[in-house]
């Protein structure tokens, strides 16, 4: 989990950098429900830093259920085609 919280700090911070934000902060979301905690919800608090940085970017890609949903069908494929049962 600290990865990626740091990660965010240090990215979500720097509008000018475009680098997995969008997938870094809906893969804390999915450690979060996995494990019961809320690590990813001071990131999504309203004026926090997710809806800082995307504030400028219009397309829904930047849209944080946009990018949970992209993230969770990786993550749906990745059981399906790799897990074994």
């Amino acid at each position: 989990m600290s990865y990626l919280t740091e990660y965010l700090d240090i990215y979500l911070a720097r509008l000018d950098l475009h680098y997995d934000q969008q997938w870094a902060l809906p893969a804390l979301m999915w450690v979060d429900e996995q494990r019961g905690t809320h690590y990813s919800h001071r990131f999504l608090e309203p004026g926090g830093l997710w809806e800082r940085y995307s504030a400028g970017r219009p397309s829904p890609y930047w849209e944080v259920e946009e990018c949970k949903s992209s993230f969770w069908e990786a993550m749906d494929y990745c059981r399906v085609h790799f897990m074994s049962s």
